[in-house]
């Protein structure tokens, strides 16, 4: 009997969290994302608690928006640094995982911030960037007499058995008929935006993965995979899937916390130092990312960088004009998958890419549960090549 999919949504702990801070009060809402001044700072300090009180509440972002705001100490440490340099505070969030605390100031002239960058209480400090999804849906299959199927195949059998997948992307259609009875647990880390689930890309995402092809239509490509999805991008008014360092930041903490085998990031954008410490907190821990190919952005620039961890997923035929990246793959770039309201969607690009070589390191890792990820690569450039 299919059960509907999972969803572990941060919110609904709100109540409890209240009740713990009940003496500094429950706050509103932080502004979303989209609202970041796009020349904001971000500023990164050590987390200037007591460890008994950074590890008080669970990762990931510690319920993302309200803890910050309900934490004297932080809010005192932050506004205080603000108040030295004549900033204010936009947005703030502690890394539980880096053992740092982050927040975003108002824009300040170049020499405030030389002033900052020599501030004996500040680690470092970066610009607040912005990231964009790496797919083009499509005409859209509205009906099942459109017999939408997968586009291109994997080189292995299997089924993802036993392995854990984690995707931050947009928000998805978990009733979506064909996700029914899929292991899919859902965490939203895009706070003060609308809580829609129902968007295109991190549908058609997840249903690459995980779908389990009710009626006959399309099957995900690792099905029994254990998955989280992470809602660490929204969908922008032109239909563009976007993200930014705030919202990935706690998407990728939720992701240590999953301890997952591969992380699909179907997305890509210029280097960010917070994120990048996130991905090699990954690797170490054994988890193989994949992420969608930007050919816009040298391999130092971009985020993710190159890693002995990180993958590069193109949708082509040859990687030979690429041979700056040592671990780039090709793989299907056009696949028809889920859209929202059971319908169906052909999706193209190296967005698309990912997720059939996320899906292939599952299959891999489900065959080698305890080979370490260095074996699993080779066996892809051999698979792949």
């Amino acid at each position: 009997m299919n059960r509907p999919a999972q969803v572990n949504r941060p919110g609904q702990t709100l109540w409890l969290i209240c009740i713990t801070v009940l003496l500094a009060g429950c706050v509103s809402q932080p502004p979303p994302p989209a609202a970041i001044p796009a020349d904001a700072l971000l500023v990164v300090i050590d987390d200037p608690r007591p460890t008994r009180l950074r590890s008080f509440v669970d990762a990931p972002g510690y319920g993302a928006p309200i803890a910050y705001a309900a934490d004297p100490i932080l809010q005192r440490y932050a506004n205080t640094i603000a108040r030295d340099y004549n900033t204010a505070v936009v947005q703030a969030w502690p890394l539980r995982s880096l053992g740092v605390h982050c927040f975003v100031i108002e824009p300040i002239d170049q020499a405030t911030r030389a002033r900052l960058d020599q501030d004996p209480r500040i680690k470092w400090t970066q610009p607040f960037n912005t990231y964009t999804l790496q797919a083009n849906p499509s005409a859209r299959a509205n009906s099942s007499s459109d017999n939408p199927t997968m586009h291109g195949g994997l080189p292995l059998a299997g089924t993802g058995a036993g392995t854990r997948i984690s995707i931050i992307d947009t928000g998805v259609d978990l009733s979506h008929r064909d996700l029914m009875g899929s292991r899919i647990r859902y965490q939203d880390y895009v706070p003060a935006m609308r809580d829609d689930q129902a968007e295109r890309h991190g549908t058609a995402v997840l249903g690459l993965i995980a779908a389990r092809g009710a009626d006959g239509l399309v099957h995900g490509l690792a099905p029994d995979a254990e998955v989280q999805h992470v809602r660490g991008c929204w969908e922008a008014a032109d239909g563009q899937g976007m993200c930014n360092t705030l919202t990935l930041a706690l998407a990728l903490e939720a992701a240590l916390a999953f301890q997952p085998t591969v992380l699909n990031l179907s997305l890509s954008g210029p280097r960010d130092r917070v994120l990048d410490a996130l991905i090699a907190q990954l690797g170490v821990r054994g988890t193989i990312v994949v992420s969608a190919h930007d050919e816009s952005r040298a391999p130092q620039e971009r985020f993710p960088r190159p890693a002995q961890h990180v993958l590069y997923a193109m949708a082509g035929t040859t990687v030979s004009k690429h041979t700056d990246l040592e671990h780039a793959f090709v793989a299907p770039g056009q696949a028809v998958s889920l859209s929202p309201m059971n319908n169906y969607d052909l999706v193209q690009g190296h967005s698309v890419a990912a997720p059939h070589l996320t899906a292939l390191v599952a299959r891999l890792a489900a065959h080698q549960p305890r080979a370490p990820h260095a074996v699993h690569i080779q066996q892809l450039h051999r698979l792949l090549e």
